[in-house]
């Protein structure tokens, strides 16, 4: 049997029913998943639009849905939060009136599929090529810091743990962020798109896997992901079902249904837009290690730590208990880092053998904590297990 790509069929009214109900989903579906790009508050750092798109145009209906339903309107915790769940019920709702409106007007409803197929072609490949980068440039995960690194393991919930772990990992970073940026640019092209696909699928599936294994808070996001993956795959599921579920032999003469070729202007401009997303946020989120960012035990109390983070929290450990306070950096230089906290100026001076924390009329002798031969910083590969276990 050969496989043109295209088939003959009859205008019988079984077929132009059921041609109907295929064209409705592929209608609601793309609106969905559009929608939910659009009022999703993930940030734009090149066009300092830390809320999204068009998520402020819909938080005032959605503190009102929240506050009807007694939901804590708390846009810090949408990720996963009830809030989130209440947008998608919202772009729900709105992707059946908006989808309705647009199956009784007069345009043409195979050009709207097809405006849908590529905007969510677009996106896909924006969060493969954005996250891809992140991996590889190093934004994506947080860098561990003295009072983690000083915490014991019973004190981990997993979510921390896998992605503690996770930023330990070079090779771990820079292979699946090859893999997602890869699989991001293929979507532009449509020779490529199909490898594309089928990157952004495997890429998935592992990030979701990963999210619900471990607990962690951006479930929806990753299966949202996973989600246009599929609707990508779509134009090939005829396809696939010849080639997985045969009933005779299939001699192919492939012949690309829809190519869904892109605009090359638009490819460029695109290319230019999620590059600069990877650098702008690179700089604007600095996330190297600060040189003040350290951590000291008290001197005549080895219970009780203090450790500077990189985001401006001093963190007081005593006895296993943390406490944080966040503070503003005054002055600083080499030899010693001004900053106040809500309710105190500190300074710390730093020394070679011992520096010293002065808090209004107290002073505490330190001594700072090296972390450098910690084996969690230690990003070493073993061919052997005697290597790994220090054994000649």
């Amino acid at each position: 049997m050969e496989f043109h790509g295209t088939t003959a069929y009859s205008c019988s009214p079984s077929f132009l029913l059921s041609k109907l109900k295929s064209m409705k989903l592929k209608l609601f579906v793309g609106l969905f998943l559009f929608l939910n790009f659009i009022v999703l508050p993930f940030p734009y750092w090149t066009f300092n639009l830390r809320e999204g798109l068009f998520y402020p145009v819909i938080a005032p209906l959605l503190q009102f849905l929240a506050n009807s339903f007694n939901i804590a309107y708390n846009p810090q915790f949408l990720s996963d939060g009830k809030l989130q769940y209440l947008s998608l019920s919202l772009v729900f709702v709105f992707s059946i009136i908006i989808g309705l409106l647009l199956l009784k007007s007069k345009l043409h409803k195979e050009k709207i599929i097809g405006f849908l197929y590529k905007a969510n072609l677009l996106v896909l490949s924006f969060f493969m090529i954005k996250y891809g980068l992140d991996k590889i440039i190093g934004g994506q995960f947080d860098i561990v810091e003295g009072n983690l690194l000083h915490k014991e393991l019973k004190d981990f919930s997993k979510d921390l743990l896998l992605w503690s772990t996770l930023q330990s990992s070079a090779l771990f970073n820079h292979v699946t962020g090859a893999i997602e940026l890869l699989g991001g640019l293929f979507l532009l092209n449509k020779d490529l798109r199909k490898l594309g696909i089928l990157l952004s699928l495997l890429s998935m599936s592992f990030v979701v896997l990963l999210n619900f294994s471990f607990d962690i808070n951006v479930k929806l996001l990753s299966l949202y992901l996973l989600a246009q993956s599929i609707y990508a795959l779509s134009p090939y599921f005829n396809h696939l079902k010849k080639v997985l579920l045969p009933t005779a032999e299939i001699v192919f003469i492939y012949k690309e249904e829809a190519p869904h070729q892109l605009n090359k202007w638009l490819v460029s401009f695109f290319m230019i837009f999620v590059i600069s997303e990877g650098a702008v946020q690179h700089f604007v989120n600095d996330n190297t290690p600060k040189s003040w960012a350290k951590s000291y035990v008290i001197k005549g109390d080895k219970n009780h730590f203090i450790h500077l983070h990189s985001d401006a929290f001093l963190i007081e450990e005593k006895d296993g208990d943390f406490t944080s306070r966040s503070f503003h950096i005054l002055s600083i230089d080499a030899s010693y880092i001004n900053f106040r906290t809500e309710e105190t100026y500190h300074k710390i001076l730093k020394r070679d053998q011992n520096s010293f924390w002065i808090k209004e009329d107290d002073t505490l002798k330190l001594e700072k904590i090296d972390f450098s031969s910690s084996p969690y910083l230690q990003d070493d590969f073993h061919w052997f297990t005697e290597e790994s276990l220090g054994v000649k």
